[in-house]
């Protein structure tokens, strides 16, 4: 409900923000937003869409465990540990479960890195 909202509020800012209003070309931006409706469906709702996310699952699954390989290389051991998010990607079956683990785990690893010891 809140990305729906945001659909009018974002392009209701922007045209009360705007100098020339009148300009505005509403037929451009609905249409803008029907192709981005109809490039959702077809990359999260179709076979060939959930199989190309599956796929760019398992390559950052694999960047991520080289990055815990090379953590333990450089930090030694206890670098990483068993519960970290990229523990939840190797454990887990499902794409959908495995790509909420891959963001969970780029965010984690970049928060990480940042994060005083």
């Amino acid at each position: 409900m809140t990305g729906l909202i945001g659909l009018l509020v974002i392009p209701g800012i922007a045209w009360l923000i705007s100098t020339n209003r009148f300009k505005v070309r509403w037929r451009t931006v609905v249409t803008g937003i029907a192709i981005q409706f109809a490039l959702a469906l077809l990359i999260l709702k179709t076979a060939p869409g959930e199989a190309f996310f599956a796929v760019a699952t398992d390559v950052v699954t694999t960047f991520l465990t080289f990055a815990d390989e090379g953590s333990r290389f450089v930090f030694g051991e206890g670098s990483t540990t068993s519960h970290s998010p990229s523990a939840c990607c190797r454990r887990s079956s499902s794409s959908r479960a495995s790509s909420q683990c891959s963001t969970t785990s780029a965010s984690f690893s970049a928060w990480s890195r940042s994060s005083p010891s």
